[in-house]
């Protein structure tokens, strides 16, 4: 099976073998440390081609139409698929070898990867790496495939580093990062300190080391230094399948961009903690502009079985996102700010998440507080005098306190959420922020911790830009390719402006771009009705 490389530069090439995984219940499931990198980096924004070998089941070919839609698809035909038997049990889960793996080797390098990750899950990766060098690219391995005893029929059981062939050692030793679970090295030692250190002793001082230890999160050894990255939500209850090559391949893409490993590792756990909050059973819901209407938004939430009568938090494992804009023009913006902090707390106790992108309403209120009479390139001619002119609140401004003010300067520029790119204006702000989300946000925050009049002055002018994605619908584009997601959606531009039907009419969001776009600013303070969007629901 083949795909034609693509004319454009990959940002990931991941190479090992696809898998078919046998449960108990005598179900068949296509899987493999390629199948869950690769799908995970694609789901993030990078441009990834795949090097695979499979044989002709059923299972096998549907792993692979899963593959279909990446940029690069390249599939050795075996006569059977490497096949697993898995078997739960109070110690947890344990694997049988049914069918053994067919080698991969003379690896073409196509589509000029910016990285390479090497993914095997039962050798069928030598110690030649299937005949691929990195050519340039940034190169990773994940070491669970060479460090499993597999004989057929038998249970794979952990191998220690000394197992390992000599020239294995050596082009792992080359790499730029290696990457294990602490119960893939539990033939090494028991914790991932020593692991870490065992790993160190073996390939040397190059590679950057990676041992992932489920919720704790992910240690981290790079250039003399080691840290334990933790995950920023922890996800209960649900399958961690393919979390660790998940990891794997969204650390290397971000380095395979320019990142810093410590960057590329809190990138990393942000996607695999959105990928598992995926799998737990729950909605998604979004808000759009909402300018201080506290009242409307409780009653919302009420309605959509969120909220109890007390505004207490009843959603359980639901989400709740917001656009920005929470202030300005109407009545009770701190009070708003000041419910969605309680209920950020109630939600996340509940496994659940109520959480809001930043809007340059709060860019607005952030700078009359810190710098009110600094020179700006605004209307006002002042940060305060700015505020004012954009609907700024005064009882907004006396009620804020230091710890919502601090809250404010946390919120991020961009998230993912499932399939959509959530952001609050339809402008071109973000694209410049960073080459990753993670690298945005941080380029964001950074700003936000730091009042420079200056910097400050191009983030609200740049901020007040409308109808970016209608005018440009290659920017939308541009935004999914870097940051992930198959739409977006924004607020900031009421959606009466877009569709030119009243606000009062406005109950649902305003698809464009072919789909790919979707408006979420009710118009509250133009009469709209205000509407919860569910991410599941389609478009009007």
């Amino acid at each position: 099976m083949l795909t034609e490389a693509p004319s454009t530069r990959l940002d990931l090439l991941v190479v090992g073998s696809m898998t078919i995984d046998r449960f108990a219940d005598g179900s068949l499931a296509p899987g493999g440390s390629v199948l869950h990198a690769s799908l995970a980096a694609a789901d993030a924004g990078y441009r990834v081609g795949v090097a695979t070998v499979a044989g002709p089941e059923p299972e096998a070919r549907r792993g692979l139409e899963r593959l279909g839609h990446l940029q690069m698809l390249r599939a050795a035909t075996a006569t059977a698929t490497l096949t697993f038997r898995h078997e739960e049990t109070p110690a947890g889960r344990r694997l049988w070898l049914e069918v053994p793996a067919t080698r991969l080797e003379a690896v073409e390098r196509v589509g000029q990867p910016a990285a390479v990750l090497f993914a095997p899950v039962a050798h069928e990766l030598d110690g030649g790496l299937g005949g691929l060098d990195g050519g340039g690219a940034a190169t990773g391995a994940i070491l669970q495939g060479w460090l499993r005893a597999l004989e057929p029929g038998s249970i794979v059981a952990p191998l220690g580093l000394v197992a390992l062939p000599a020239a294995l050692v050596g082009r792992l030793a080359a790499c730029d990062v290696l990457v294990a679970s602490r119960e893939d090295l539990v033939a090494v030692a028991d914790a991932p300190q020593p692991q870490l250190d065992a790993l160190r002793v073996t390939f040397g001082g190059r590679p950057t080391l990676v041992v992932t230890d489920g919720t704790a999160g992910a240690w981290v050894d790079a250039a003399g230094a080691r840290q334990l990255i933790p995950v920023p939500r922890v996800i209960r209850d649900v399958p961690m399948v393919g979390a660790g090559d998940a990891y794997a391949a969204l650390m290397l893409g971000a380095i395979g961009r320019g990142r810093d490993p410590w960057g590329a590792a809190r990138d990393a756990a942000a996607g695999v903690s959105e990928l598992l909050a995926g799998r737990a059973a729950r909605s998604v819901h979004v808000m759009g502009d909402l300018h201080g209407m506290r009242d409307t938004f409780v009653g919302l939430l009420s309605g959509a079985g969120l909220v109890d009568a007390s505004g207490g938090w009843i959603g359980g494992r639901d989400e709740v996102w917001c656009l920005g804009d929470l202030v300005d023009r109407g009545p009770d913006g701190a009070g708003l700010i000041e419910l969605l902090m309680r209920l950020e707390t109630e939600a996340a106790a509940a496994g659940g998440r109520v959480a809001t992108v930043l809007g340059n309403h709060e860019v607005l209120l952030l700078a009359a507080l810190r710098m009110p009479d600094a020179a700006s390139g605004g209307p006002g001619g002042t940060f305060h005098t700015d505020w004012v002119a954009n609907g700024g609140m005064a009882n907004d401004l006396a009620r804020l306190t230091d710890e919502q003010a601090a809250w404010l300067t946390r919120l991020p520029a961009l998230a993912r959420v499932a399939d959509a790119l959530l952001v609050h204006a339809d402008a071109g702000v973000y694209l410049p922020l960073g080459r990753t989300l993670g690298q945005a946000n941080e380029t964001l925050a950074a700003i936000l911790a730091e009042p420079d009049p200056v910097t400050w002055d191009g983030l609200r002018g740049a901020f007040t830009e409308r109808y970016a994605y209608r005018d440009d619908p290659g920017l939308i584009g541009r935004m999914l390719a870097r940051f992930g997601g198959r739409r977006l959606l924004h607020g900031h531009t009421p959606i009466a402006r877009l569709s030119g039907e009243p606000a009062a009419a406005v109950h649902a969001p305003f698809g464009y771009a072919e789909g790919r776009c979707l408006a979420l600013d009710p118009g509250l303070l133009l009469g709209g009705p205000g509407f919860l969007y569910r991410l599941e629901e389609p478009s009007s």
